[in-house]
């Protein structure tokens, strides 16, 4: 499969914020993601720092 975990680095340590994500989309200051069944999860102030096709991770950094 092709999903991804989106996580939050927020320095001293990372957050999970959605598991099974199939599409990031970025809208003006946000980050939608959305996973396999099509739950959605907006993020604000945040920039996608690295994506890890390896490790099926996508790595969100606050602005």
């Amino acid at each position: 499969m092709c999903e991804s975990t989106v996580i939050l680095d927020l320095g001293d340590h990372e957050e999970e914020v959605m598991a099974d994500v199939v599409k990031v989309i970025t809208q003006g200051n946000s980050i939608i993601c959305i996973n396999i069944t099509g739950d959605t999860k907006e993020l604000t102030d945040v920039m996608i720092f690295q994506v890890d096709s390896l490790k099926h991770n996508i790595i969100l950094k606050k602005k």
